[in-house]
C-alpha cells in the first residue's frame, strides 16, 4: 500500500470528503519551524523521526503522512516535552482529528511566529470531550480524537504537548497523524449505544476513541463469513442516540472493508433502530473508495453527508471486503470474508456553539 499511495498522492483528499477536506497544502508546512521541546531545550525534530519534515504526520491535500508517527521530545526526563508544527501562513482552524499526540493547542493569532513552544500564555488550548465531558486530557499512543478550538481560531502553529510521568516507561511523546479541518465538528459516536450484525458484543469498540492495538479491534470473526461480503452478503454496525442528533456525516479509521452505504433512520421516536423495516431508512451517503491505508497509524476514511442530518440513528452497511494492498493484509481478508473497523466517528456541526452543548443527557 505503500508504494500505491506514492503512485497516487492525490488520494489523500478523496472528493467524498467534501465538508471534511482539509484546507492544508503541502508547500504550507514549514520545515524551519518544526521543533521538539524537552529538557528546556527547543531543538529540530531529527531526520530519523522525520525525514520529510511535517509532511511526515500531517495529511494535506496532496498527500498522506509516512506510515509510523513521530516520536518527540526523546529523554528520560519526566516532565513537558512538546513538537511545534508551523505553518507558512495563517489558517482558520475548527477541529484537529489526531492519533496521539497528547494535548493541543494553537498559536494565538496576535503571537509573533513562530512561538516559543515553552511559553504557555501563546499558545490556545483545544478541548474534546472525554466520557460525556468537556476536558484537555492527553491523547494516548492508542487513542484517536477530534479537538475543537474557539469559534473564529485563525493560527500559523499547531503545539502538541505530551508530560511524562516519573513512572513512564517510555517518556517521549508520540504523535500518529494529524487532519486539520476548518470546521468546528465534534464525535458523538461515544455517546451512542452500537450493535453490529456479527459479534455484536464488540462492537463497542468501534466507538471508544481507542485503536485497541490495531487488530483487536471489531471483526466479524477471525474467519469472516461464510461466504465474501457483497452487496447481497453484507455486515453492519449501527450507533443510536437516546434523543435526534444533526451529523454531518462519518469517519471512519482503519477500515478493513471497500465499499459501505450509511442510511440514517426516519422513524418515529417510538419506534426501534434495529426493528425498523427498510422504508424507515434514508441512503445519506456512500462510497467504493474506502481504504484500510495500511500500514499508516493513522488512515482516515471521510463520508460527507452533504448536509446536516437530523436523527436517532445512523447504519453502515458494509457492502465489500478489504482490498489487500498490502503484503500484510493478505490473509486477514480471508478471500473477501473477513472486515473490519478501528473506529466509527459521527461529526456534528458546532458552529458557534460550545462543545458543552454537545454532551448529551444520559
Amino acid at each position: 500500500v505503500v508504494a500505491l499511495l506514492a503512485a497516487c498522492p492525490a488520494a489523500a483528499q478523496d472528493s467524498a470528503a467534501g465538508t471534511f477536506n482539509t484546507p492544508l497544502k503541502t508547500a504550507m508546512l514549514d520545515g524551519e519551524a518544526f521543533c521538539q521541546w524537552v529538557d528546556g531545550r527547543q531543538t529540530p525534530v531529527p531526520d530519523s523521526e522525520a525525514k520529510n519534515g511535517p509532511r511526515d504526520v500531517v495529511w494535506t491535500q496532496e498527500g498522506r503522512p509516512e506510515w509510523r508517527g513521530i516520536q518527540f521530545g526523546d529523554s528520560r526526563s519526566p516532565g513537558v516535552r512538546h513538537l511545534q508544527i508551523g505553518l507558512t501562513e495563517a489558517i482558520p482552524i475548527g477541529s484537529v482529528l489526531v492519533r496521539g499526540g497528547g494535548r493541543l493547542s494553537v498559536l494565538k493569532a496576535d503571537a509573533e511566529y513562530p512561538g516559543d513552544p515553552a511559553r504557555d500564555e501563546l499558545w490556545l488550548a483545544a478541548q474534546r470531550l472525554v466520557e460525556g465531558r468537556v476536558a484537555n486530557a492527553e491523547v494516548d499512543r492508542e487513542g484517536y480524537s477530534l479537538w475543537v478550538l474557539p469559534p473564529g481560531t485563525v493560527t500559523r502553529a499547531l503545539r502538541f504537548t505530551h508530560e511524562a510521568k516519573p513512572t513512564d516507561r517510555e517518556p517521549a511523546g508520540w504523535l500518529g497523524g494529524v487532519w486539520v479541518l476548518p470546521q468546528r465538528m465534534v464525535n458523538l459516536a461515544p455517546q451512542a449505544i452500537v450493535t453490529a450484525s456479527a459479534r455484536p458484543e464488540a462492537a463497542a469498540l468501534v466507538n471508544d476513541e481507542n485503536n485497541n492495538r490495531t487488530w483487536q479491534t471489531w471483526s466479524n470473526g477471525d474467519q469472516g463469513a461464510a461466504s465474501p461480503i457483497s452487496a447481497d452478503n453484507t455486515e453492519w454496525l449501527l450507533l443510536a442516540w437516546p434523543r435526534a442528533v444533526k451529523l454531518q456525516g462519518l469517519c471512519l479509521l482503519w477500515t478493513g472493508f471497500s465499499a459501505a452505504q450509511v442510511d440514517a433512520f426516519a422513524g418515529s421516536p417510538d419506534e426501534s433502530p434495529l426493528a425498523a423495516p427498510p422504508a424507515k431508512w434514508q441512503r445519506v451517503a456512500e462510497s467504493d473508495r474506502l481504504d484500510a491505508w495500511y500500514p499508516l497509524q493513522f488512515g482516515p476514511n471521510w463520508l460527507d453527508f452533504g448536509r446536516a442530518v437530523e436523527t436517532r440513528a445512523v447504519r453502515i452497511r458494509i457492502t465489500a471486503g478489504p482490498k489487500s494492498n498490502h503484503p500484510h493484509l493478505a490473509d486477514s481478508v480471508r478471500q473477501q470474508r473477513k472486515v473490519w473497523l478501528g473506529e466509527l466517528m459521527a461529526l456534528a456541526p458546532l458552529a458557534d456553539a460550545g462543545l458543552e452543548t454537545a454532551v448529551l443527557p444520559r
